[in-house]
């Protein structure tokens, strides 16, 4: 999905090209792609991997920093289904 405006000059509306490359028209309450209309993206790179014990280099300036946990669990204990609420 890609945010564009597109439109004659000095009249573009904000739209949106989804992945069968046709155009959407945004909702009336949103009057242009700035600011507080576009959504936050936080790219999570490979190469910035760090552990709980490693050191945190924040950028210069930098006054807050953002994280996250990714928690993935896997083969613990038996497979089962259907599963009553109580039980779980």
């Amino acid at each position: 999905m890609k945010m564009l405006r597109h439109g004659p000059k000095g009249q573009e509306r904000p739209e949106l090209l989804d992945r069968d490359e046709q155009m959407r028209d945004l909702p009336a309450g949103i009057p242009d792609l700035a600011g507080e209309a576009l959504p936050l993206a936080f790219p999570k790179w490979t190469s910035h991997i760090a552990s709980h014990d490693d050191d945190l280099n924040l950028p210069k300036k930098s006054t807050v920093a953002d994280w996250k946990v990714d928690l993935g669990i896997d083969g613990l204990g038996p497979q089962i289904q259907h599963v009553r609420g109580a039980t779980a």
